[in-house]
């Protein structure tokens, strides 16, 4: 079943960074920063591996999108089309069941309601529109990040929004920001 999951996963973002090669990078690195903050939570194992498989394929939906997108930030609303495409297109791999609920929802509601899973997809993923194409790992882009991150989302969630702002405080958060990183991605799914 691992196996599995890992070809599927594999085959998914391979044809993900053909088509759009942008919307590749922002899926893994919305995937590890999703990780990263599991990993600070504390959760378990299996729920770590779900919440970064819905987040290395959150934004799946984008790809059968008809409009003219020229920024991810155009999609960031909860009734985007997306949401609900992405969990359409995966459906039928059963393998990816238990994502879909996370990539339906990422986008909170204005009431909040969401499950843990969900609020940190949807964290990760306002986390990561907010770092440049260029390297983010200046302090002085840091602190504008952290900054702009907690005025926008302090009130959707306040420990979590106070958990990812002091985990992007730390160095070892920038440096596994890389994608280039797929065999760590591959690690967290488990062994073969």
């Amino acid at each position: 079943m691992r196996l599995a999951l890992k070809s599927a996963l594999m085959l998914t973002t391979r044809v993900i960074q053909t088509i759009n090669p942008e919307l590749h990078l922002h899926m893994q690195r919305t995937a590890l920063i999703a990780l990263e903050l599991s990993l600070a939570l504390q959760l378990p194992r299996q729920q770590q591996q779900t919440i970064f498989c819905a987040a290395l394929l959150h934004d799946i939906g984008v790809l059968g999108d008809k409009r003219m997108i020229t920024s991810l930030n155009a999609i960031d609303n909860l009734n985007d089309p997306h949401q609900h495409r992405g969990a359409e297109m995966l459906s039928g791999l059963t393998t990816l069941a238990p994502i879909l609920p996370i990539i339906r929802h990422h986008h909170l509601s204005a009431d909040y309601k969401g499950s843990l899973d969900e609020h940190i997809v949807c964290f990760a993923d306002a986390f990561e529109r907010l770092l440049s194409a260029s390297e983010a790992n200046a302090e002085y882009q840091t602190d504008i990040i952290i900054d702009k991150f907690r005025a926008l989302h302090q009130e959707l969630d306040p420990q979590l929004c106070q958990t990812l702002c002091q985990l992007a405080k730390k160095e070892h958060f920038w440096l596994h920001l890389n994608p280039g990183h797929i065999q760590r991605m591959l690690e967290i799914i488990g062994p073969d």
